[in-house]
Protein backbone atom coordinates (compact mmCIF):
# COMPACT_ATOMS: atom_id res chain seq x y z
CA UNK A 1 0.00 0.00 0.00
CA UNK A 2 1.18 3.83 -0.44
CA UNK A 3 -0.29 7.04 -1.11
CA UNK A 4 0.84 10.41 -0.95
CA UNK A 5 -1.92 13.01 1.03
CA UNK A 6 -1.90 16.67 2.39
CA UNK A 7 -1.57 16.62 5.94
CA UNK A 8 -4.22 19.11 7.26
CA UNK A 9 -6.57 16.85 5.14
CA UNK A 10 -5.65 13.67 6.48
CA UNK A 11 -5.44 15.16 10.16
CA UNK A 12 -8.51 16.77 9.62
CA UNK A 13 -10.49 12.85 8.77
CA UNK A 14 -8.66 11.07 11.05
CA UNK A 15 -9.76 13.32 13.72
CA UNK A 16 -13.23 12.88 12.97
CA UNK A 17 -12.89 9.00 13.39
CA UNK A 18 -10.70 8.82 16.65
CA UNK A 19 -13.76 9.68 18.20
CA UNK A 20 -15.07 6.41 17.75
CA UNK A 21 -12.22 4.60 19.84
CA UNK A 22 -13.09 3.15 22.78
CA UNK A 23 -11.27 4.65 25.79
CA UNK A 24 -11.33 1.00 27.59
CA UNK A 25 -11.31 -2.38 25.79
CA UNK A 26 -10.05 -5.98 26.37
CA UNK A 27 -9.67 -5.56 22.21
CA UNK A 28 -6.66 -4.17 21.57
CA UNK A 29 -7.28 -4.41 18.25
CA UNK A 30 -10.09 -1.95 18.62
CA UNK A 31 -7.68 0.89 19.65
CA UNK A 32 -6.26 0.67 16.16
CA UNK A 33 -7.89 2.35 12.78
CA UNK A 34 -8.65 0.83 9.34
CA UNK A 35 -6.86 2.73 6.14
CA UNK A 36 -7.59 1.48 2.90
CA UNK A 37 -6.20 2.42 -0.30
CA UNK A 38 -7.72 1.92 -3.77
CA UNK A 39 -6.81 3.49 -6.90
CA UNK A 40 -8.10 7.09 -6.46
CA UNK A 41 -9.24 7.11 -2.97
CA UNK A 42 -8.19 6.48 0.74
CA UNK A 43 -10.81 5.68 3.62
CA UNK A 44 -10.35 5.36 7.74
CA UNK A 45 -12.74 3.78 9.48
CA UNK A 46 -12.86 2.85 13.75
CA UNK A 47 -15.09 1.19 15.92
CA UNK A 48 -15.70 0.28 19.70
CA UNK A 49 -18.34 -2.20 17.97
CA UNK A 50 -21.51 -0.53 18.92
CA UNK A 51 -20.55 2.99 16.86
CA UNK A 52 -18.80 2.91 13.63
CA UNK A 53 -17.51 5.31 11.30
CA UNK A 54 -15.99 5.60 8.05
CA UNK A 55 -14.40 8.75 6.09
CA UNK A 56 -13.69 8.76 2.63
CA UNK A 57 -11.13 11.19 0.92
CA UNK A 58 -9.96 11.51 -3.03
CA UNK A 59 -6.34 11.05 -3.66
CA UNK A 60 -5.09 13.82 -6.13
CA UNK A 61 -1.96 12.13 -6.95
CA UNK A 62 -2.67 8.84 -8.38
CA UNK A 63 0.82 8.15 -9.61
CA UNK A 64 2.25 7.34 -5.78
CA UNK A 65 -1.07 5.24 -5.05
CA UNK A 66 -0.60 1.41 -4.77
CA UNK A 67 -3.71 -0.09 -3.09
CA UNK A 68 -3.82 -1.83 0.21
CA UNK A 69 -5.08 -2.06 3.54
CA UNK A 70 -3.41 -1.57 6.83
CA UNK A 71 -4.24 -0.96 10.48
CA UNK A 72 -2.70 1.43 12.70
CA UNK A 73 -3.26 2.88 16.35
CA UNK A 74 -5.06 5.82 16.06
CA UNK A 75 -4.20 8.46 18.86
CA UNK A 76 -1.02 7.49 18.16
CA UNK A 77 -1.52 8.29 14.70
CA UNK A 78 -3.27 11.45 15.70
CA UNK A 79 0.23 12.41 17.92
CA UNK A 80 2.48 12.08 15.08
CA UNK A 81 0.25 13.98 12.46
CA UNK A 82 -0.52 16.76 14.87
CA UNK A 83 3.54 17.29 15.31
CA UNK A 84 4.39 17.34 11.52
CA UNK A 85 5.05 20.42 9.99
CA UNK A 86 5.18 19.17 6.24
CA UNK A 87 2.46 19.80 4.42
CA UNK A 88 2.25 16.36 2.67
CA UNK A 89 2.04 12.69 3.80
CA UNK A 90 3.49 9.51 2.57
CA UNK A 91 1.86 6.64 3.89
CA UNK A 92 3.40 3.06 2.42
CA UNK A 93 3.53 -0.31 3.81
CA UNK A 94 7.71 -1.57 4.03
CA UNK A 95 7.75 -5.42 5.15
CA UNK A 96 6.43 -5.69 8.45
CA UNK A 97 6.10 -2.25 8.84
CA UNK A 98 3.99 0.79 8.05
CA UNK A 99 5.85 3.68 7.01
CA UNK A 100 4.60 7.30 7.56
CA UNK A 101 7.06 10.26 5.93
CA UNK A 102 6.97 14.10 5.96
CA UNK A 103 9.66 16.27 5.42
CA UNK A 104 12.60 15.46 7.83
CA UNK A 105 9.79 12.89 9.76
CA UNK A 106 10.30 8.83 9.34
CA UNK A 107 8.24 7.20 11.63
CA UNK A 108 7.33 2.93 11.44
CA UNK A 109 4.61 1.45 12.95
CA UNK A 110 4.40 -2.12 13.51
CA UNK A 111 2.17 -3.71 11.23
CA UNK A 112 -1.06 -5.53 12.57
CA UNK A 113 -2.47 -8.04 9.91
CA UNK A 114 -5.98 -6.06 8.59
CA UNK A 115 -7.78 -9.41 8.69
CA UNK A 116 -8.05 -8.76 12.44
CA UNK A 117 -9.89 -5.76 12.21
CA UNK A 118 -13.71 -6.33 12.63
CA UNK A 119 -15.98 -6.39 9.89
CA UNK A 120 -17.97 -3.20 8.96
CA UNK A 121 -21.71 -3.66 10.01
CA UNK A 122 -24.22 -3.65 7.06
CA UNK A 123 -26.31 -0.11 6.41
CA UNK A 124 -29.79 -0.14 8.11
CA UNK A 125 -32.21 0.03 5.18
CA UNK A 126 -35.54 -0.30 6.92
CA UNK A 127 -36.34 3.75 7.45
CA UNK A 128 -35.13 6.03 5.49
CA UNK A 129 -34.97 10.12 5.99
CA UNK A 130 -33.26 13.41 5.46
CA UNK A 131 -32.97 15.90 7.81
CA UNK A 132 -30.27 19.24 8.05
CA UNK A 133 -27.74 18.38 9.86
CA UNK A 134 -28.25 21.57 11.92
CA UNK A 135 -31.48 20.19 13.63
CA UNK A 136 -29.57 16.87 14.97
CA UNK A 137 -27.12 19.09 16.26
CA UNK A 138 -29.36 21.53 17.98
CA UNK A 139 -31.46 19.05 19.90
CA UNK A 140 -28.14 16.93 20.87
CA UNK A 141 -26.84 20.22 22.18
CA UNK A 142 -30.20 20.95 24.16
CA UNK A 143 -31.05 17.47 24.99
CA UNK A 144 -27.87 15.65 26.16
CA UNK A 145 -26.60 17.26 29.65
CA UNK A 146 -29.88 15.61 30.90
CA UNK A 147 -29.36 11.85 29.77
CA UNK A 148 -28.15 9.14 32.72
CA UNK A 149 -24.60 8.32 32.85
CA UNK A 150 -26.15 5.37 35.34
CA UNK A 151 -24.98 2.23 32.58
CA UNK A 152 -27.33 -0.14 34.99
CA UNK A 153 -30.21 2.18 33.53
CA UNK A 154 -29.92 1.85 29.81
CA UNK A 155 -32.35 3.16 28.00
CA UNK A 156 -32.22 6.23 29.88
CA UNK A 157 -28.70 6.89 28.95
CA UNK A 158 -29.94 7.33 25.74
CA UNK A 159 -31.88 10.02 23.56
CA UNK A 160 -35.21 9.23 22.65
CA UNK A 161 -35.62 10.69 18.99
CA UNK A 162 -39.02 9.85 17.29
CA UNK A 163 -40.62 12.00 13.82
CA UNK A 164 -43.99 11.44 13.22
CA UNK A 165 -46.72 14.00 11.73
CA UNK A 166 -43.87 16.38 10.38
CA UNK A 167 -42.59 16.99 13.98
CA UNK A 168 -39.12 15.69 14.86
CA UNK A 169 -38.84 15.36 18.99
CA UNK A 170 -35.90 14.47 21.14
CA UNK A 171 -35.97 13.33 25.14
CA UNK A 172 -33.78 12.98 27.31
CA UNK A 173 -34.13 12.27 31.19
CA UNK A 174 -32.40 11.02 34.02
CA UNK A 175 -35.10 10.35 36.20
CA UNK A 176 -34.44 13.76 38.26
CA UNK A 177 -34.43 16.30 34.83
CA UNK A 178 -36.02 15.81 31.38
CA UNK A 179 -34.92 17.89 28.23
CA UNK A 180 -37.76 18.07 25.54
CA UNK A 181 -37.31 19.56 22.33
CA UNK A 182 -39.62 19.66 19.43
CA UNK A 183 -38.84 20.56 15.61
CA UNK A 184 -41.55 20.64 13.06
CA UNK A 185 -40.56 20.36 9.55
CA UNK A 186 -41.04 18.77 6.18
CA UNK A 187 -40.24 15.03 7.66
CA UNK A 188 -41.88 12.36 6.17
CA UNK A 189 -41.99 9.05 7.46
CA UNK A 190 -42.31 7.48 10.96
CA UNK A 191 -39.91 6.60 13.17
CA UNK A 192 -39.03 6.26 17.05
CA UNK A 193 -35.33 4.63 18.11
CA UNK A 194 -33.50 5.33 21.36
CA UNK A 195 -30.15 6.67 20.11
CA UNK A 196 -26.58 6.26 22.11
CA UNK A 197 -25.44 10.16 22.54
CA UNK A 198 -21.64 9.29 21.49
CA UNK A 199 -22.93 9.25 17.75
CA UNK A 200 -23.81 12.86 17.54
CA UNK A 201 -20.15 13.26 18.36
CA UNK A 202 -18.31 11.92 15.45
CA UNK A 203 -21.08 13.84 12.98
CA UNK A 204 -19.01 16.35 10.37
CA UNK A 205 -20.65 19.70 11.33
CA UNK A 206 -19.64 21.46 8.52
CA UNK A 207 -21.86 18.94 6.65
CA UNK A 208 -25.13 20.40 5.65
CA UNK A 209 -27.56 17.75 5.15
CA UNK A 210 -27.54 13.67 6.59
CA UNK A 211 -30.01 10.79 5.23
CA UNK A 212 -31.17 8.94 8.17
CA UNK A 213 -31.73 4.87 8.03
CA UNK A 214 -32.48 2.99 10.80
CA UNK A 215 -33.86 -0.83 11.46
CA UNK A 216 -34.95 -2.46 14.97
CA UNK A 217 -31.21 -2.86 15.92
CA UNK A 218 -28.96 -0.02 13.67
CA UNK A 219 -29.39 3.19 12.68
CA UNK A 220 -26.72 5.00 10.24
CA UNK A 221 -26.00 8.46 9.16
CA UNK A 222 -24.87 9.17 5.50
CA UNK A 223 -23.43 12.26 4.87
CA UNK A 224 -21.48 13.33 1.96
CA UNK A 225 -17.84 11.68 2.19
CA UNK A 226 -18.85 10.28 5.86
CA UNK A 227 -20.46 7.06 7.11
CA UNK A 228 -21.80 6.66 10.83
CA UNK A 229 -23.39 3.43 12.05
CA UNK A 230 -24.79 2.39 15.33
CA UNK A 231 -26.21 -0.17 17.51
CA UNK A 232 -29.47 1.31 18.99
CA UNK A 233 -29.91 1.43 22.65
CA UNK A 234 -32.88 -1.41 23.56
CA UNK A 235 -36.13 0.04 24.96
CA UNK A 236 -38.49 0.60 25.75
CA UNK A 237 -38.02 4.41 26.82
CA UNK A 238 -39.31 6.30 29.88
CA UNK A 239 -43.24 7.02 29.32
CA UNK A 240 -41.82 10.58 29.80
CA UNK A 241 -45.47 12.30 28.81
CA UNK A 242 -46.97 11.07 32.02
CA UNK A 243 -44.32 12.79 34.72
CA UNK A 244 -44.82 16.05 32.61
CA UNK A 245 -47.92 17.98 34.57
CA UNK A 246 -50.71 18.59 32.58
CA UNK A 247 -51.66 21.95 34.89
CA UNK A 248 -49.70 24.36 36.61
CA UNK A 249 -52.11 27.02 37.89
CA UNK A 250 -48.77 28.98 39.46
CA UNK A 251 -46.45 31.10 37.11
CA UNK A 252 -43.32 32.91 37.80
CA UNK A 253 -41.50 35.12 35.33
CA UNK A 254 -38.04 35.83 35.74
CA UNK A 255 -35.09 37.29 33.74
CA UNK A 256 -33.05 34.77 33.10
CA UNK A 257 -29.46 36.32 34.01
CA UNK A 258 -30.38 38.01 36.94
CA UNK A 259 -31.87 34.78 38.25
CA UNK A 260 -28.87 32.87 37.15
CA UNK A 261 -26.77 35.10 39.20
CA UNK A 262 -28.85 34.86 42.05
CA UNK A 263 -28.88 31.26 42.05
CA UNK A 264 -24.91 31.15 41.80
CA UNK A 265 -24.50 32.96 44.60
CA UNK A 266 -26.73 31.14 46.74
CA UNK A 267 -25.29 27.88 45.55
CA UNK A 268 -22.07 29.19 47.20
CA UNK A 269 -23.84 27.55 50.50
CA UNK A 270 -25.74 24.65 48.99
CA UNK A 271 -25.53 21.34 50.96
CA UNK A 272 -23.16 19.37 49.34
CA UNK A 273 -25.26 15.99 49.59
CA UNK A 274 -28.14 17.30 47.40
CA UNK A 275 -26.96 20.73 46.33
CA UNK A 276 -30.57 22.13 47.66
CA UNK A 277 -31.52 25.55 47.31
CA UNK A 278 -34.88 26.29 48.73
CA UNK A 279 -38.09 29.06 46.46
CA UNK A 280 -40.18 31.27 48.77
CA UNK A 281 -42.16 32.61 46.56
CA UNK A 282 -44.76 35.27 47.03
CA UNK A 283 -46.62 37.81 44.99
CA UNK A 284 -44.07 40.47 45.44
CA UNK A 285 -40.96 38.90 45.67
CA UNK A 286 -39.02 35.02 45.50
CA UNK A 287 -36.43 34.67 47.97
CA UNK A 288 -34.26 31.67 47.92
CA UNK A 289 -32.05 30.13 50.83
CA UNK A 290 -29.42 27.74 51.18
CA UNK A 291 -27.61 26.47 53.83
CA UNK A 292 -25.00 24.36 55.36
CA UNK A 293 -23.80 22.68 58.18
CA UNK A 294 -20.34 23.52 58.12
CA UNK A 295 -20.81 26.82 56.51
CA UNK A 296 -23.97 29.12 57.14
CA UNK A 297 -26.66 30.11 54.87
CA UNK A 298 -27.18 32.46 52.80
CA UNK A 299 -30.62 34.88 51.69
CA UNK A 300 -31.08 36.27 48.48
CA UNK A 301 -34.60 38.13 47.65
CA UNK A 302 -35.01 38.86 43.90
CA UNK A 303 -38.28 41.08 42.37
CA UNK A 304 -40.36 38.58 39.75
CA UNK A 305 -43.87 38.12 38.11
CA UNK A 306 -44.92 35.56 40.22
CA UNK A 307 -48.89 34.67 39.94
CA UNK A 308 -50.19 31.92 42.47
CA UNK A 309 -50.30 30.15 45.50
CA UNK A 310 -47.65 31.39 47.96
CA UNK A 311 -45.22 28.17 47.42
CA UNK A 312 -42.01 27.04 49.02
CA UNK A 313 -40.41 24.27 46.99
CA UNK A 314 -36.86 23.47 46.54
CA UNK A 315 -34.39 22.11 43.88
CA UNK A 316 -31.00 20.49 42.97
CA UNK A 317 -29.24 24.26 42.19
CA UNK A 318 -26.90 22.70 40.20
CA UNK A 319 -29.19 21.01 37.78
CA UNK A 320 -31.64 24.27 37.61
CA UNK A 321 -28.19 26.37 36.50
CA UNK A 322 -27.47 23.92 33.70
CA UNK A 323 -31.13 23.88 32.59
CA UNK A 324 -30.89 27.71 32.36
CA UNK A 325 -27.53 27.41 30.36
CA UNK A 326 -29.46 25.96 28.08
CA UNK A 327 -32.25 28.60 27.74
CA UNK A 328 -31.39 31.63 25.35
CA UNK A 329 -34.54 33.99 26.13
CA UNK A 330 -34.07 37.01 28.14
CA UNK A 331 -37.13 35.97 30.12
CA UNK A 332 -37.43 32.37 31.63
CA UNK A 333 -41.04 31.06 32.91
CA UNK A 334 -41.21 28.76 35.23
CA UNK A 335 -44.51 26.34 36.02
CA UNK A 336 -45.25 25.06 39.31
CA UNK A 337 -48.40 22.90 40.17
CA UNK A 338 -47.66 22.05 44.38
CA UNK A 339 -44.09 21.59 46.48
CA UNK A 340 -44.19 17.85 45.78
CA UNK A 341 -44.85 17.94 41.72
CA UNK A 342 -42.03 18.50 39.22
CA UNK A 343 -41.45 22.35 38.28
CA UNK A 344 -41.31 22.95 34.42
CA UNK A 345 -38.95 25.38 33.24
CA UNK A 346 -39.48 27.24 29.26
CA UNK A 347 -38.34 29.89 27.54
CA UNK A 348 -39.85 32.92 27.40
CA UNK A 349 -41.04 35.24 24.12
CA UNK A 350 -38.94 33.52 21.45
CA UNK A 351 -38.95 33.50 17.22
CA UNK A 352 -37.16 30.51 17.25
CA UNK A 353 -38.55 27.12 15.53
CA UNK A 354 -37.53 24.98 18.06
CA UNK A 355 -40.05 24.16 20.96
CA UNK A 356 -37.95 23.63 24.41
CA UNK A 357 -39.67 21.99 27.48
CA UNK A 358 -37.17 20.96 30.81
CA UNK A 359 -38.57 19.77 33.91
CA UNK A 360 -37.08 19.04 37.17
CA UNK A 361 -38.30 17.13 39.93
CA UNK A 362 -38.42 19.20 43.30
CA UNK A 363 -36.16 17.85 46.84
CA UNK A 364 -38.54 17.36 49.83
CA UNK A 365 -38.02 19.93 52.44
CA UNK A 366 -38.47 18.69 55.90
Amino acid sequence: MRCEIERVIFLENLTGVIGALPARTTYPVLQNILIEVTKNKLSMAATDLDSYIRKEITLTSEKQTEPGKVILPGRKLLEACREIGAEKLMLSTAENNIRLQSGPSDFLFASLDPAEYPEPPAQPSDSKLEFPLSVLLETYDLTNFAASRDESRPAFCGLFFEVKEKKATVVATDGYRLAMVKKTGDFSGKFSAIIPPKVFTLFPVEEEKVVVTADPAKIGFAFKNTTVISRLIEGPYPDYERVIPKKCPDSLRANREILTAALRRTSVFAHPVGRLVTFNLTSKELTLFAQSPELGSVTESLSCQYEGENLKIGFNVNYLLEILRHIETEEVLMEFSGPLTAGLIKPGQTSSDIEKLFLLMPIHLD
